[in-house]
């Protein structure tokens, strides 16, 4: 296995294995250097290890960057966490997520063990597919020009004087918007039960232009891709019994699969010192608490700072919001420390030094 060095590593992924791996790719923005895995077995023999995969980091900070540079290093991210979920069930970190050295990841692993096991379990053998759904505009436009309520429409602006024939028009683009929405959600309607049968969890992704009806990622089982393949025949058989053919017709696009990043990614933060030390002094709070003297000391805060209780501080506002940020990262830091340490929560120098925040990020999905 490589030799550790004193530099940065970059983390892509947690996988299942106790194993040390090295991957046949480039890392992240360092050509040479060797992608392999940094492998945790917990004290308990009876607990599954887990691995993380690495790679030495050429820069120790991915915030900031210009958006060439950053698309770069998403793009080698990216290719790195597909190959390994060839091998292995793969939970993907947060992309620009960089560990000091081999050490603190085994710590991250020790700490996170149980939460990372728990979503491996849940995510690391789905796979995610990406699906847009499109249709001809042009076409669509064309028949929304023969609704009845276009046509009345458009009879009101040519009947309209000058001076009111600006705000007709305005009307009447409006109505043609309406229009295609309706359209739109009658035919997500139809599609998204089909979908819905076959996956886990989907996810709406904006549409990008009025030419998409749906912009979907989907969480499926290993096996899915050959089920989304056939209920997409499905759909094409039915809408073309509609009449969804030639310029009308629909068309799906797939793309995967993929590692279920929009479902499951791995945040993993290393915290400053100074910056929790402010936290703790802002919510008033002694070097050693609980979660429920930190939940006390923001409401009690919040409650002196509160507009409604006290108008003339015209930055209460801000106040409030300093608050709110205080108490989710003492939170957060605190529930990570109970887990090592039972109902102590130090804020101390070297506590906060040795700590490491890992949390599952879950964006909001259609339930299936």
């Amino acid at each position: 296995m490589p030799a550790m060095t004193a530099s940065e590593l970059y983390l892509y992924a947690i996988v299942p294995s106790g194993d040390q791996v090295l991957f046949d790719i480039a890392g992240v923005g360092n050509d040479s250097g060797e992608v392999y895995t940094i492998p945790y077995h917990p004290a308990d023999s009876s607990a599954r290890p887990l691995a993380a995969v690495v790679s030495p980091s050429p820069i120790p900070d991915y915030h900031g960057l210009k958006r060439p540079e950053a698309a770069a290093y998403l793009i080698a991210h990216q290719r790195v966490v597909e190959l390994v979920m060839r091998g292995f069930s793969t939970l993907p970190v947060k992309f620009g997520t960089v560990m000091k050295d081999k050490d603190q990841v085994l710590r991250m692993l020790a700490q996170g063990q149980a939460g990372l096991l728990h979503a491996l379990d849940k995510y690391g053998s789905k796979v995610q597919m990406e699906l847009v759904v499109l249709w001809n505009i042009e076409y669509v436009f064309q028949k929304i020009s023969q609704d009845e309520r276009i046509q009345a429409a458009k009879a009101q602006v040519v009947a309209s004087p000058a001076e009111d024939s600006l705000a007709k028009k305005v009307a009447l683009g409006k109505l043609v918007q309406a229009i295609l929405e309706e359209q739109r959600a009658a035919l997500a309607n139809d599609i998204l039960p089909y979908l819905q049968e076959i996956a886990g969890e989907i996810i709406a992704n904006p549409l990008m232009n009025d030419g998409m009806v749906l912009n979907l990622a989907l969480l499926l089982d290993e096996d899915g891709t050959h089920k989304l393949d056939r209920t997409l025949e499905t759909l094409d058989a039915l809408f073309e019994a509609r009449g969804y053919t030639g310029g009308a017709s629909l068309v799906f696009r797939r793309v995967g699969p993929l590692p279920p990043y929009s479902f499951t990614t791995i945040e993993i933060q290393s915290l400053n010192f100074e910056v929790v030390d402010n936290a703790r002094k802002l919510l008033e709070l002694q070097e050693t608490t609980t979660i429920k003297e930190i939940q006390h000391a923001y409401h009690r805060q919040v409650i002196r700072q509160h507009p409604d209780l006290h108008p003339e501080q015209l930055e209460s506002d801000d106040g409030i919001t300093r608050l709110t940020q205080a108490y989710r990262l003492l939170s957060n830091y605190a529930e990570s420390q109970y887990k090592m340490t039972p109902d102590v929560c130090s804020l101390d120098r070297e506590s906060v030094s040795q700590a490491i925040l890992i949390s599952v990020q879950r964006p909001d999905s259609i339930p299936a």
